[in-house]
């Protein structure tokens, strides 16, 4: 699952993730709000969230995520790095923190990470 409010980057990485064949893109919900209730019935793997989202914040959707739906893994995608932005997306539950500049393998590390692969 991806959720951003940015269409753009949506797009940019559900076409990178097509590339790999253990990877399955099952929904789009948009932004965070909509990804906490799509993802709550669906019960999703794992769910790529922006920190920056509209409504309420990458953070706070982690928890409300993590909250209704413990057995997902959420990984946190930022264009913002920082060591106070990575303690708190953990004190979250976030499974892992991939800052954009790094996200073509990182995140893809991350997403198999946090599925168990």
């Amino acid at each position: 699952w991806l959720s951003s409010s940015r269409t753009k980057t949506r797009i940019g990485i559900r076409m990178r993730l097509r590339l790999e064949p253990d990877i399955d893109v099952m929904g789009e919900p948009g932004p965070c709000a909509a990804a906490i209730d799509a993802a709550v019935a669906a019960r999703p793997d794992v769910v790529v969230i922006d920190l920056q989202c509209v409504g309420i914040d990458g953070i706070g959707a982690a928890r409300a995520l993590l909250g209704r739906a413990p057995d997902s893994a959420i990984v946190m995608l930022s264009i913002h790095d920082g060591e106070c932005l990575r303690e708190a997306a953990a004190s979250a539950g976030v499974s892992a923190f991939v800052a954009k500049h790094d996200a073509d393998r990182a995140l893809l590390d991350a997403i198999r990470s946090a599925a168990g692969r």
